[in-house]
């Protein structure tokens, strides 16, 4: 989906949006009231092993999970979330994972005990034979401190 299609998709929800382009000014300007835009993170594919082995030091921690996830957008799938941080999981498909690298999703994430968590776009960031690992975009701001809930309850686990 591309990018103006989906901020103005957003209508007047509240959002984070991450960007791995600069957005262009006036596109920042017209979702300044709509997103709270970080713009311009370097994709995974486009870096050096370097890069990536820093980039790879998560500024979130990321905890052992296992539940289901459903997948829309670019690819269509369901699978099991084994590992959940703030910004982003890996996911391991049911199949052999056709979905390419950049491609954009919508999440339905179902921990135990919890109603789904949407995430309203989430950007491959590497794959496997069935598992990738997706980087979350956008997300209505009640669903993010929902995570942070979630992510909250991981952590005091032993």
């Amino acid at each position: 989906m591309p990018l103006t299609r989906y901020l103005e998709s957003l209508a007047h929800r509240s959002v984070i949006l991450l960007t791995l382009t600069p957005l262009p000014h006036s596109l920042r300007e017209n979702y300044a009231n709509r997103a709270v835009i970080i713009s311009h993170m370097q994709p995974l594919a486009t870096q050096s092993k370097r890069e990536r082995q820093q980039t790879e030091l998560r500024q979130q921690a990321r905890y052992r999970v296992e539940f289901p996830v459903n997948c829309t957008g670019d690819y269509v799938a369901t699978g099991t979330v084994y590992n959940l941080g703030l910004g982003g999981c890996k996911i391991m498909g049911a199949v052999r994972v056709t979905v390419d690298i950049g491609a954009i999703l919508n999440l339905e994430l179902h921990p135990p005990n919890m109603a789904p968590i949407q995430v309203h776009a989430a950007t491959v960031r590497w794959t496997m034979e069935d598992d990738f690992g997706v980087d979350f975009l956008g997300m209505q701001e009640s669903e993010r401190d929902r995570l942070a809930q979630l992510i909250e309850q991981l952590a005091e686990e032993p």
